[in-house]
């Protein structure tokens, strides 16, 4: 099965901290499984369009997590005493600092 498509690029997510921009790397692991998608996606009987759509939704969801988990990530160790939510399930998210 051949498409073609214009795959969006899966670039490391960026986040925004105190002026600096920081890009936030991704490991040997997560490539190998981001592959894995890609080829069980590419699988499927997806128009071109569909393909695009769900590539560009997880990257975005993606890239939100990483920004999340990297926020909070800042703030365990600005609080020192670690990261914990909030009683109702909505621990602080990468929306709380500038992008």
């Amino acid at each position: 099965m051949s498409k073609n498509t214009d795959r969006p690029a899966f670039e490391p997510a960026e986040i925004t901290v105190d002026g600096d921009t920081l890009k936030i790397k991704r490991n040997k692991d997560t490539k190998k499984s981001a592959q894995e998608l890609s080829t069980y996606i590419h699988a499927l009987n997806l128009t071109a369009e569909q393909n695009n759509e769900l590539i560009a939704l997880i990257i975005e969801h993606v890239q939100n997590a990483e920004r999340g988990a990297f926020a909070a990530g800042l703030l365990a160790a600005e609080n020192g005493g670690g990261y914990t939510e909030p009683s109702g399930g909505h621990g602080t998210s990468a929306d709380s600092f500038p992008q």
